[in-house]
């Protein structure tokens, strides 16, 4: 059996402690960075925690396929 890792992100786009996007965008680049070093499957689900309804839904934001 391949090892397979599931990395589970929760986030909320309303700019808690400002540059919240930012912020996001750099810890998934970084995990995808240190996780393509090795050779297993990984995905990394992002959780958009109770969005607010006035703000774009993150995957919108980062370009995620849902």
């Amino acid at each position: 059996m391949t090892p397979y890792l599931s990395v589970v992100m929760v986030g909320r786009n309303d700019n808690y402690l400002g540059n919240f996007l930012d912020r996001l965008t750099k810890s998934v680049t970084n995990i995808t960075t240190l996780l393509s070093k090795y050779t297993f499957d990984y995905e990394i689900v992002l959780v958009d925690w109770n969005p607010p309804k006035d703000r774009a839904k993150l995957s919108s934001l980062l370009g995620i396929r849902k």
